[in-house]
Order: structure tokens, then C-alpha cells, then sequence
């Protein structure tokens, strides 16, 4: 684990906030050089702490108006060939490999309730799906894509 310090964490804050931000906006904001800012983002993208800078997408206006979280069993021999095959279905966009009773955790988006029981339907199908529980999301009370370093 790479030791961060306030001006790598100052960096991530901001970056969170707006990915597009120049390093020359940084730096002054920050207080220090553009090369300071480049050699810092540099050591935090190698370390692995930035991924990438990618855009935070409001999937309802994209027409994504139905949000559910799954909760899948798998039968035990089955589970990693399960994990592929769910990987490769549309309108999954995370899987979870989690303890407990069910052994994944799917984010599914889809245009409407109808949509997301056919992807429902297609999880329920896959070989080696013992169970599958929806949690269909009436209200998304807190969103929160930055994390606090």
C-alpha cells in the first residue's frame, strides 16, 4: 500500500470532483508546481489509486429508469463458470463475488421494470443459478462516487 500524504489526498479530492481538471489548475490551486502535480498523479496512477478519468454518467437520463440489486446462489462447482457467463449478459454493469447465504451481488440498470425481469429471467436461466433474490431500488436516497482517501 502506497503512504498517502495531504497534497496526494488534496489531488484525489479534487480529481474526484472534476477529472478533467488541467494540472496547471491543480498546481495553483494546490499551491505547488506542474511537475509536482504530474510526478504526484503519475506515483498515484502506477500505485494503482487512479484508475483512469472517466465521466459520471446520470443513467436515468440515458433512459435507464429501473435499478435493481440481485442476490444470486450458485450451485458450489458452478460458481466461477456462473461469474463468466453473468459477466457477458447486458445491463449488468457490477458483480460481486460476497459472502454469505448468496454468493453474488448484481447491479443491474435497464430502460424499465419489463426489461430488467427479462435480464432477471436470463440470471435465473444460467446453468448453475440455484436461487436468485430482487431487491428493486424504489428511491436512490444517496449516491456518492468519491471516495475519501
Amino acid at each position: 500500500m502506497v503512504e498517502l500524504d495531504d497534497l496526494d489526498k488534496k489531488i484525489i479530492a479534487i480529481l474526484q470532483t472534476d477529472g478533467r481538471t488541467p494540472f496547471s489548475r491543480l498546481a495553483q490551486a494546490l499551491h505547488v508546481s506542474e511537475s509536482t502535480i504530474y510526478l504526484r498523479i503519475k506515483k498515484l496512477r502506477e500505485a494503482g489509486i487512479l484508475k483512469g478519468f472517466s465521466a459520471i454518467i446520470d443513467y436515468r437520463a440515458l433512459g435507464k429508469n429501473s435499478l435493481a440489486y440481485v442476490l444470486v446462489k450458485t450451485s458450489p462447482r458452478q460458481h466461477q463458470r456462473v461469474l463468466k457467463v453473468l459477466s457477458n449478459i447486458d445491463n449488468i454493469y457490477e458483480i460481486y463475488d460476497v459472502t454469505g447465504e448468496y454468493q453474488i451481488l448484481l447491479r443491474i440498470l435497464a430502460e424499465n421494470r419489463v426489461k430488467l425481469g427479462e435480464i432477471v429471467n436470463r440470471v435465473r436461466r444460467v446453468n448453475g443459478v440455484r436461487e436468485v433474490y430482487v431487491l428493486y431500488v424504489l428511491n436512490v436516497v444517496k449516491e456518492e462516487r468519491a471516495v475519501r482517501a
